[in-house]
């Protein structure tokens, strides 16, 4: 089965969908079952930017799927895994290219 990127990009749209509404009911149960602050100066919000695959990332960083996928499993770039599958988060895969580019060769 061939996954498209529409199909991907809803995949991720769910996945941030339901991270979100645990993170809203965790924050209400911490502050005694009242609705979340919003915006309040210093608290961290949702990323809504969608989470990348092994492919994303080799185009972000000019690398094989495979390089990805190595680093990934040697625990060099940072990844979330979901189920049986490999996600990134941008802003981590980009600190990971600053970070690479700054010092060591990749």
């Amino acid at each position: 089965m061939r996954i498209t990127l529409a199909n991907r990009e809803s995949a991720n749209k769910v996945f941030f969908a339901m991270t979100t509404s645990e993170t809203v009911r965790s924050e209400a149960q911490a502050n005694d079952g009242r609705s979340p602050k919003n915006g309040a100066a210093g608290e961290a919000t949702a990323n809504p930017e969608p989470l990348w695959d092994a492919n994303d990332v080799a185009r972000y960083l000019k690398s094989s799927r495979s390089w990805v996928y190595h680093r990934a499993e040697a625990g060099e770039l940072p990844c979330l895994r979901i189920g049986g599958l490999l996600r990134f988060e941008p802003e981590a895969v980009r600190a990971y290219a600053r970070k690479k580019a700054s010092g060591a060769a990749w």
